[in-house]
């Protein structure tokens, strides 16, 4: 059985491997990611976005981050177990398979 990915392993990737990965996400996970951890992942992610989106893409999320309420803990695990799986997908992640979501 291989083990469970978190947040902190995900920020342990590479840049270039969030930066392929990142605009694949759905917006709401990436809302529910950045509103539930804005220090950590916020900082991090809207960097490699910023890097990857058109300033309207940007604009449009940050707009969505302010207006969203904040997420719940089964919200929080299904975002973080959405973007391990893409991580997975990719073979960007490999040792690491989606949270379960209770």
């Amino acid at each position: 059985m291989t083990e469970q990915g978190c947040m902190f392993d995900i920020l342990n990737l590479p840049d270039a491997a969030l930066k392929k990965v990142l605009p694949k996400v759905s917006t709401r996970t990436l809302i529910r990611l950045l509103n539930a951890y804005p220090r950590t992942v916020g900082r991090t992610f809207i960097g490699l976005l910023n890097e990857s989106l058109s300033p309207t893409a940007m604009e449009f999320l940050r707009e969505e981050m302010s207006a969203s309420q904040p997420p719940s803990l089964r919200q929080i695990r299904e975002a973080e177990s959405e973007l391990v799986k893409l991580l997975h997908e990719e073979k960007l992640f490999p040792l690491i398979q989606p949270l379960p979501v209770a």
